[in-house]
């Protein structure tokens, strides 16, 4: 086997099945962040809910009980489906150098885009070949 056909039969299409498995794991992930943005935006409507809700209820009892309610709700649950989502979004994109990613942090996005290159190269140099 020479070398062109090696590239074209091995190499490339291994680089493409990468790239589709790459792009359905970007594809899935945004599901899961959608389906997690649909519970943080939930989460913020009951927040305000509740916030008018202590806003315009007279009995202290009810107004104790729905604060408590409000503080667990934005502590837990919206920091919660927050963290979640950024962390989702990081999975995807990626991070520029920072503080807390040093080397920055390569994400999907940058994979798939060098894949794309990787690709592109190889049929360049097999077609010179």
């Amino acid at each position: 086997m020479n070398r062109k056909k090696h590239f074209q039969r091995n190499t490339l299409p291994r680089a493409y099945k990468m790239l589709w498995d790459l792009e359905f794991k970007r594809f899935e992930t945004q599901q899961i962040r959608e389906g997690v943005r649909q519970e943080y935006d939930e989460a913020m409507s009951k927040s305000s809910a509740l916030k008018e809700g202590i806003k315009k209820e007279k009995d202290k009892e009810k107004r104790t009980k729905m604060e408590e309610q409000l503080e667990v709700l934005e502590k837990r649950d919206i920091r919660k489906l927050k963290e979640t989502m950024q962390g989702l979004d990081l999975q995807i994109q990626g991070s520029p150098k920072c503080s807390d990613w040093p080397d920055g942090l390569q994400g999907t996005n940058q994979h798939i885009e060098t894949l794309h290159t990787l690709i592109a190269r190889l049929k360049k140099y097999t077609k010179n070949l």
